[in-house]
């Protein structure tokens, strides 16, 4: 029953009543905690592009550090005469060396695309014994109009770099899944689990053996697996301790950064024989990220030109 008492202002009550009106439309909370909105085609073309990018500028701090250690190398080839002020200068211009990879590698990496993070990346510095929990990846993900719910293209690898200040052992924790999984027979995305590679990037300056062998003629720094001797926590530790470095032997500092000069050869690979740096396995590492990365990109420009 109506309440007005004139008819035409009742008749104006229905007309409000008639308005624009529909029902609350479903809610999503999966949306509610998407890693990124911004998933359409200019978006994921810049996000490519810059991750791209920090990739390819990761894998040329590394081979920057390789120049670097030439460079100490070629200071090496003069005869020192163990000459302790003169190694000790070396031991120093390495570290340095170290510090600038770690920090250009976090740089590189470090990116940031409206105000979000596009590869997760942390460096970190621990003391022996101790190890960072990797990070994890992202998704790289694009929606369209003929599509509901954003389509996972690739993901986007998490990356620790952890420098170890007792032996100044670098590591690369490389994190992706394996496989990009679809949707469940309920129709929820779900992420497959990442796995995580690891590789030296530079091998622990305390990698050796007792110098006291070094007096012998039948001493050869390629055949006393070095590495082995790294995997005996006890010895690692004290020679770390006594501060029996490569550094104290000018011959055996030639043959560390020979192993980083050549790390492309077949002896280096080797890592029973030789201080263990696995530089080569991370090269190949970032080419085939950054390969992956220019297939999505170039996915996308040819789906948007077919769309459009």
């Amino acid at each position: 029953m109506c309440d007005c008492n004139d008819n035409i202002q009742c008749n104006n009550l229905k007309e409000n009543l008639d308005c624009e009106c529909d029902y609350l439309k479903p809610l999503s909370i999966h949306k509610l905690f998407s890693q990124d909105d911004c998933t359409g085609y200019n978006d994921v073309l810049d996000k490519s592009k810059k991750v791209r990018n920090a990739f390819f500028a990761a894998k040329t701090s590394v081979y920057n550090f390789v120049n670097e250690c030439d460079n100490i190398a070629d200071q090496l080839q003069s005869d020192l005469s163990d000459n302790e002020i003169e190694l000790d200068s070396m031991r120093k211009q390495y570290l340095a060396t170290l510090n600038n990879l770690s920090s250009s590698l976090y740089a590189s990496l470090n990116v940031i695309y409206n105000g979000r993070r596009l590869v997760n990346v942390d460096l970190t510095k621990v003391h022996l014994k101790h190890a960072q929990r990797p990070q994890k990846s992202t998704e790289l993900r694009l929606s369209t109009d003929n599509t509901q719910e954003p389509i996972t293209l690739s993901y986007i690898p998490g990356v620790t770099i952890q420098l170890n200040k007792d032996t100044k052992l670098m590591k690369l924790k490389l994190s992706e899944p394996e496989y990009i999984s679809g949707c469940n027979k309920h129709g929820i995305h779900k992420k497959e689990k990442d796995v995580t590679l690891t590789y030296i990037l530079a091998p622990s300056i305390f990698c050796i053996k007792s110098y006291e062998n070094y007096q012998e003629d039948d001493y050869d720094v390629n055949n006393m697996g070095p590495f082995e001797t790294c995997n005996v926590l006890g010895s690692y530790e004290t020679q770390a301790i006594d501060g029996l470095d490569v550094f104290q032997n000018i011959d055996v500092a030639r043959d560390f950064f020979e192993e980083i000069q050549n790390y492309q050869d077949n002896y280096v690979v080797d890592m029973d024989s030789s201080y263990g740096n696995q530089i080569l396995e991370i090269m190949n590492w970032f080419d085939k990220t950054i390969t992956r990365i220019e297939g999505t990109h170039r996915y996308v420009v040819q789906l948007c030109k077919i769309n459009n």
